[in-house]
C-alpha cells in the first residue's frame, strides 16, 4: 500500500507544479498490485487526507473512478462501502 501513497504524493506535485484543479484517477492497486478493491481505495483516501491535512492543499478536485462495465451493471465497489471508507478515512483525520 506505500506505493498508493508514493503515487498520491506524485500526482500532487504534478497538481501543484501545473495548476490542475482537477484530476480523475482510479482505484490504483486492487488490479496487478493484488490489493482488493476496497482496500485499494480506502489507501487512497487515506493518502490524499494525508497530503491535504500535511500541507492544507484543497484546491483540486480529485476524483477517484471506481470501474462500472455499463449503466446497467453495479460498480466494482458499492456506493454505501465507498461513503462508508469516506467517513473512516476523513474521521482518522480530523
Amino acid at each position: 500500500m506505500s506505493y498508493i501513497f508514493k503515487a498520491v504524493k506524485e500526482i500532487e506535485r504534478i497538481v501543484v507544479d501545473h495548476r490542475i484543479d482537477s484530476v480523475y484517477v482510479p482505484v490504483m492497486g486492487s488490479g496487478h498490485g493484488g490489493l482488493r478493491k476496497e482496500v485499494a481505495l480506502f489507501g487512497i483516501l487515506l493518502a490524499l487526507c494525508d497530503v491535504v491535512t500535511k500541507r492544507g492543499y484543497n484546491n483540486c478536485d480529485f476524483n477517484i473512478v471506481v470501474f462500472q462495465g455499463s449503466d446497467s451493471d453495479k460498480p466494482s465497489i458499492s456506493k454505501a462501502v465507498s461513503k462508508r471508507l469516506l467517513r473512516i478515512a476523513t474521521g482518522m483525520y480530523s
